[in-house]
């Protein structure tokens, strides 16, 4: 990634998807989690963690 003040925010994608995959094959679906609904789900916690963790700040 040209822009690497993006990997945070991707990262963070990536991660509400597999917590809801997981939820999925432990059979407790929760369906999509699109745009600001993520928010909903700590998107923004996990962005700021991660850009942490990769040292973006």
């Amino acid at each position: 990634m040209r822009d690497r003040t993006w990997l945070s925010m991707v990262a963070a994608g990536w991660h509400i998807c597999l917590d809801v995959a997981d939820l999925l094959l432990d059979g407790r679906p929760i369906g999509s989690i699109v745009a600001d609904e993520a928010k909903e789900f700590g998107w923004e916690e996990l962005r700021d963690g991660y850009a942490e963790r990769l040292d973006l700040d």
